[in-house]
């Protein structure tokens, strides 16, 4: 889990005979605000507990694939001709 980007979107449960998995999304180095440890996180819309929706335990993700997700740039200001 530490290859992944900060912010991403992965497939997980993937079943190559279906070709279906779920998506989730994995948040990496979060800042707590109470002491100085990072701690990464999951949503998971589609867990069937309500209590494992958002979780910390990443033991069981194992992503088939992901795409990282980042800010977009602020386009420079137009320049007037």
């Amino acid at each position: 889990m530490t290859h992944l980007p900060a912010l991403s979107i992965c497939l997980v449960d993937y079943d190559s005979d279906w070709e279906v998995g779920r998506y989730v999304l994995v948040h990496s180095g979060v800042q707590c605000s109470h002491d100085s440890k990072s701690i990464t996180y999951i949503v998971d819309p589609a867990a069937v507990d309500p209590q494992s929706q958002i979780r910390t335990d990443l033991k069981a993700l194992k992503p088939a694939w992901y795409i990282g997700l980042q800010p977009l740039k602020t386009p420079a200001a137009p320049t007037k001709k």
